[in-house]
Parts: structure tokens; C-alpha cells; sequence
């Protein structure tokens, strides 16, 4: 045993970055489905008001991030948008990042194929634009005007599904999909607070304490956290997605670096006594 102690202080630590790199790559070919996740009041929220929404009703999804923070909110929009689509609900998607808006509409397009919803009717591709809370205000006052055209360049009033929609006054839920600003905070300011349209935010894991105050004044009626978060949601729609392996690779991760830190201790204690 002390042979093995004193091997393992004297370890390469390049064996410690191949543990840890198996560690992370093996779930996610063959998830574990670690036990212990449970669903937080927020996201049972956010689930449970798409459940009840009558079929047809607008939301409004906005893409407000870009590719570095793809790893936590692309789960949590492909999990949004499919609960959306099996709810028949008629998705707006939009972005307030230009740098990320073609990753957003691809996460959109392949979410409708999946779906089979129809472009213009079902979903409507409004795209992105520079302004931040600028734009969130002229949709408040006239979304046609904000948005003359969508990403196939239709004029808007040509969208069936936008028959009914004029102003942010009339969706039903706004989603703001944020890792930083512009945001979920400025949709508080600017969207729902402004115009009472009942507002909900997945966020990266480090900004859900931000936010944490809108969820208690209850500007903000559910808040998805992170990867944890779109897990939750996929547990709750009963379809595994990349959330899923993702956690399952980053709770074995943890108790690998757990493990190592614990046996280099006993290690050291050891050779001190000696």
C-alpha cells in the first residue's frame, strides 16, 4: 500500500489528464444516469406553463448568446423548442447577438424539421439585429417596423403566422435564452415589465444568481440555470439529450478529481509519518 502511496505523489501528471479526459468522453458515448438530479421548482415552472398554453399561442424565443456559451444553452433551447413544437405552439425565434444568430437558426431549423412544423406557419424566423434594448422597444411599439423582413427575406405582413402578432403585447410568453447584456435583464426592463407579457430566462450557470432578484419579485416567473437546468427539462420531457451526457460527464469528472485529491492526501499524511 505505502508502494503505491509514494508511486502515486511521483505520478506523471499527464495519467492525470488522460483520467480525467476518459472521465469526461466516456459518458458521453455511454451515459451513466447518475442518480441524484432532481427537477428545481424553476424549471418544473417554465415546463409546466408551455404545458398549459392552448395550442397556437405565440412565444417569443430570443437567442441572446453566442458560440461560447453554446455548451449550456443550446441544450436548453433544443429542450424549449421541442416541448414548444409537440405543443403546437407558433414559435417566433429572434436574436439580440448578430454573432451568434447562425447558430441559433440552425438549432431552430433542425428543431422544426425534427418537429415537421412548417416554415411561416408554425415558426417564423424573424433573425437578429444590433440595438439591444433598442429593439426590444421599437417590437413593443411595432414589431413589423423592427423586423420588416424575416431571414428569407418575406415581408412580414406576408407570414400568416403573423397575422395575429403586431406588437410584444401580443405573445403569450417571452423566453430569453441570455449570457449576458443585452439580455433577460433587458427584457425585464424593456419587454415584460413594460408591456405585462409574462417573461422567462435560461442564463449560464455563473449569471443565475444575477438574476436571482427578478425571479423573487417575480419579473422573471421561471429561470433555467445552466446545463443542470436543460437537464432538468429533459428529464421532465422524457428525452435524453446532449444536457444529459453532458452532466453525467461532468458529475464522473468530479468524483475522479474528488478521488485523486483524497488519495494524495492520505498519501502525503502518510509519507510525513514515515
Amino acid at each position: 500500500m505505502q508502494a503505491f502511496l509514494r508511486a502515486f505523489l511521483h505520478m506523471d501528471r499527464r495519467w492525470i489528464y488522460l483520467m480525467v479526459a476518459a472521465a469526461m468522453c466516456l459518458p458521453l458515448a455511454h451515459p451513466f444516469h447518475f442518480p441524484g438530479l432532481s427537477v428545481t421548482p424553476q424549471v418544473q415552472a417554465l415546463h409546466d406553463r408551455i404545458e398549459k398554453m392552448p395550442a397556437g399561442s405565440n412565444l417569443l424565443l430570443s437567442f441572446d448568446f453566442d458560440p461560447s456559451s453554446k455548451a449550456e444553452l443550446e441544450p436548453q433551447a433544443r429542450a424549449i423548442l421541442r416541448h414548444a413544437f409537440k405543443r403546437h405552439l407558433t414559435v417566433f425565434a429572434m436574436g439580440l447577438w448578430p454573432s451568434g444568430w447562425g447558430m441559433s437558426q440552425r438549432i431552430v431549423q433542425e428543431s422544426a424539421d425534427r418537429a415537421k412544423a412548417k416554415d411561416g406557419q408554425d415558426y417564423v424566423l424573424l433573425g437578429s439585429q444590433v440595438g439591444g434594448s433598442a429593439i426590444i422597444l421599437g417590437m413593443g411599439q411595432d414589431l413589423a417596423k423592427t423586423f420588416p423582413k424575416d431571414v428569407r427575406g418575406r415581408p412580414v405582413q406576408d407570414i400568416p403566422a403573423m397575422k395575429s402578432v403586431k406588437t410584444l403585447k401580443d405573445f403569450h410568453l417571452i423566453i430569453s435564452l441570455g449570457a449576458g447584456d443585452p439580455g433577460p435583464e433587458a427584457w425585464v426592463v424593456f419587454g415584460g415589465d413594460r408591456h405585462k407579457v409574462p417573461l422567462a430566462a435560461g442564463t449560464v450557470s455563473v449569471n443565475a444568481a444575477i438574476l436571482q432578484p427578478y425571479v423573487q419579485g417575480r419579473q422573471i416567473l421561471a429561470l433555467v440555470p445552466g446545463m443542470k437546468g436543460a437537464a432538468e427539462y429533459e428529464m421532465l420531457m422524457k428525452e435524453e439529450g446532449a444536457a444529459t451526457k453532458g452532466m453525467d460527464s461532468l458529475s464522473l469528472a468530479s468524483f475522479l478529481l474528488i478521488g485523486l485529491v483524497l488519495v494524495a492526501n492520505v498519501a502525503y499524511l502518510m509519507g510525513r509519518r514515515t
